[in-house]
């Protein structure tokens, strides 16, 4: 546990979400985003180039401004910081954009940053660092049985891998009705990666059955997963309407759930 969550806990003071989350944007600055040594030998310069493209930013003002008859009087030197604006949301975003710049090494690096900058904060932020990306923090045994292994063991599906990323992603940006249909995309690619053939979840879900060796009582979990993600699904059905944020983690979990077992089917071939 953290200095400042003993702190606080020893004196009964409440922390601020909105103040801690600040908090980090700052430490994260200091440590990552705004040092230059960080980044070596990558040029710096490059990365900020790369990230104001990717984030889609404009020259941050104190550079495009800048004017001096004096050749010697040279413009700021540019800060990742200028482009996040010290926004929460857009401080996470330049994070993952970066981890995929960097090497084996400075990835461990920026892992351990953002993991000790995380944990210096007085009280959970509600995310964490998990390959590579930002998820919520949720229960940690959840997490680690329904998100961390299912992540490890998707790596041999490099597509689902991905929807089951952006489910996380949708939920840890309240796009809750997304989080339904990258969960769905991860399930029905599994499935049909498994089964060898291009058929919709609903039309293999027999064979899934069978493949992963579970009594038909199941089938009638695997048809709510169906019925519920086509709900949400996009032009799926016309009664489809927002998902809640309590729907969203709870289909997350459910998904992580069945790719669970088809996980622990094939590994252990029962």
């Amino acid at each position: 546990m953290g200095i400042l969550k003993n702190l606080y806990r020893n004196l009964g003071m409440e922390a601020n979400l909105e103040q801690e989350k600040d908090r980090f944007i700052q430490r994260i600055n200091i440590s990552v985003l705004d040092n230059a040594e960080f980044f070596h030998p990558y040029g710096y310069d490059e990365i900020f180039g790369i990230l104001r493209y990717d984030m889609g930013c404009p020259m941050p003002k104190a550079i495009s401004t800048h004017k001096s008859k004096d050749i010697f009087d040279l413009a700021p030197s540019p800060k990742i910081s200028m482009l996040t604006e010290n926004s929460f949301n857009k401080t996470l975003e330049a994070l993952v954009i970066v981890s995929t710049l960097l090497g084996p090494k400075k990835k461990r690096a920026l892992k351990k940053e953002i993991e000790e900058d995380l944990e210096k904060a007085a009280l959970d932020i509600g995310i964490r660092w998990q390959d590579g990306m930002f998820v919520l923090s949720g229960e940690k045994i959840f997490d680690a049985k329904l998100v961390d292994e299912i992540l490890d063991w998707l790596g041999s599906y490099p597509k689902e891998k991905e929807d089951y990323r952006k489910a996380l992603q949708a939920l840890l940006e309240r796009r809750y009705s997304d989080v339904m249909s990258e969960c769905y995309n991860a399930v029905e690619g599994v499935a049909r990666k498994l089964l060898g053939n291009k058929k919709v979840l609903e039309n293999n879900r027999e064979a899934l059955l069978t493949r992963i060796r579970l009594p038909q009582e199941w089938k009638a979990i695997i048809n709510s997963l169906i019925n519920i993600a086509n709900e949400y699904k996009r032009h799926a059905s016309e009664r489809r309407h927002s998902a809640t944020p309590q729907e969203a983690e709870s289909f997350l979990y459910l998904s992580g759930l069945l790719l669970r077992l088809i996980m622990n089917s094939e590994k252990h071939g029962t």
